[in-house]
């Protein structure tokens, strides 16, 4: 989107400046707020499509369930079968001032929709889009800094003492450990 429009930040973008407040999985399509957002998305993803999500069991790592996904929400499909499912993006950047603009959206993704394992760590990662445009996963270095310039460690998935922010054993900050380790260590 920052190259197609030209500019360095995201909330520069067309699509994200104009976000009125919050763009999620359960309002994008209800929200007038969220067109711009929607378009921005179809003029720079081909074959994108907004659809109700399917209803498939989530599991975290440890194979202990999370819940079904809901019909009432829309995933954000992309033609290789991958989809966003869980989701929201904001207008403006949240978190400390820090290099990358601060976060801009936080969005889970299924690498291979809804065929099995449907499993966060598996083939379900937890990602941070940074207004410089950086994807971040989810309990990673540049994360943790965003979430807490005075103790960064708590959102490190290396130091965190809560599960929201681990590898193991739910899985939300395993996108972070594979690309830190450049494999599935886990």
């Amino acid at each position: 989107m920052m190259g197609h429009d030209g500019v360095t930040r995201l909330t520069e973008t067309e699509a994200f400046s104009s976000i009125g407040g919050s763009c999620q999985s359960f309002n994008i399509l209800s929200s007038d707020d969220c067109r711009g957002l929607i378009e921005g998305f179809k003029n720079v993803f081909s074959g994108v499509q907004f659809a109700p999500c399917d209803e498939s069991m989530m599991k975290y790592l440890n194979g202990n369930d999370k819940y079904a996904r809901s019909s009432n929400d829309t995933c954000i499909k992309f033609p290789d079968g991958s989809e966003i499912f869980e989701y929201m993006f904001w207008h403006s950047a949240s978190g400390v001032e820090h290099p990358s603009g601060g976060n801009l959206a936080e969005l889970d993704i299924d690498v291979n929709g809804p065929k099995n394992p449907n499993t966060y760590g598996r083939d379900i990662f937890s990602l941070i889009i940074a207004n410089n445009g950086v994807v971040y996963g989810k309990g990673s270095q540049p994360f943790a800094e965003m979430a807490s310039s005075s103790n960064p460690a708590m959102f490190y998935w290396k130091t965190a003492y809560e599960d929201d922010f681990k590898c193991e054993p739910r899985g939300y900050a395993c996108a972070a450990r594979v690309l830190e380790e450049d494999a599935m260590n886990y």
